[in-house]
């Protein structure tokens, strides 16, 4: 899963941007891209073509207790609470497919991690009624994967749940509460929950990892704009606060020094420990 830009994706993009000012998308994508929020030049190939890495459509699960065979106790998972259930998912899973689209009750979950900027975070499937299935394009944009959506062919921002490109742009997924913790925390607190497993039908080398090293590096794989700081690196980890306004944003290393933090947005007092 090497994300190195093959030459035939940058000739899609080169044509992608050629056909933008009047056609959409022919071949692979059917993206109307006469409607769009960003520049198609800030969309940039990630290595792997469309579907490449493959999102989860059907997962499947494991009890704790099967779990605990295959996955360490010190391993993260994504944690997601609804309707008196809870399901786990596992990083060294989610590290090779990014999506997984799920169903808890009546909610219909998508379950997204973009590896490159460590970025885990769960969405409501639906929009005005309709429930979208959503997969890998193959695409980045700020070195953040770019979804798209089975229905529209829309793309979509993973950071921010933000339709981008096409029919669907400017909708924006509405965020399922959800919580980073570590597979020992799910066994002695939620011994009935789920755990999605292996059987993906796509052989992965699970427990592995084809980044290692990378938050320890000084820059991004691919290009990112920000300001230089003395303070913050750009693979510094943030705990970032959403608002319609203007998001908050603190380092982990400033949070795990002061241990609690304080403060108002939007109207609304919050705290983060």
């Amino acid at each position: 899963m090497t994300r190195r830009p093959p030459l035939l994706g940058f000739l899609w993009l080169l044509a992608t941007v050629a056909a933008a000012q009047s056609l959409p998308v022919q071949g692979e994508f059917r993206t109307d891209l006469s409607k769009r929020s960003i520049e198609l030049s800030e969309l940039r190939g990630g290595g792997p073509p469309k579907d490449g890495i493959p999102a989860i459509l059907e997962p499947q699960f494991d009890s704790t207790a099967q779990a605990a065979e295959w996955l360490d106790d010190r391993e993260p998972v994504l944690l997601v609470e609804h309707a008196g259930e809870v399901r786990a998912y596992p990083f060294q899973i989610l590290m090779f497919h990014e999506l997984a689209n799920d169903q808890i009750g009546d909610l219909a979950v998508l379950v997204s991690y973009c590896p490159l900027c460590n970025s885990v975070i769960a969405f409501d499937r639906r929009l005005n009624g309709t429930t979208y299935t959503f997969s890998v394009s193959g695409m980045l944009r700020n070195s953040d994967m770019v979804m798209y959506d089975h229905q529209t062919d829309s793309l979509w921002q993973q950071l921010t749940g933000e339709s981008i490109v096409g029919t669907l742009t400017d909708a924006r997924l509405e965020i399922v509460s959800s919580q980073v913790v570590h597979f020992g925390a799910v066994r002695q607190q939620f011994p009935a929950a789920k755990v999605l497993n292996c059987e993906t039908g796509c052989p992965a080398p699970y427990g592995q990892t084809p980044y290692a090293g990378y938050e320890r590096g000084g820059r991004t794989m691919f290009p990112a704009p920000y300001r230089q700081s003395n303070r913050i690196r750009p693979l510094d980890r943030l705990v970032v606060i959403y608002s319609d306004e203007k998001p908050v944003a603190y380092t982990l290393k400033l949070v795990a020094s002061s241990g609690v933090r304080e403060g108002e947005i939007d109207g609304k007092s919050y705290v983060i420990f």
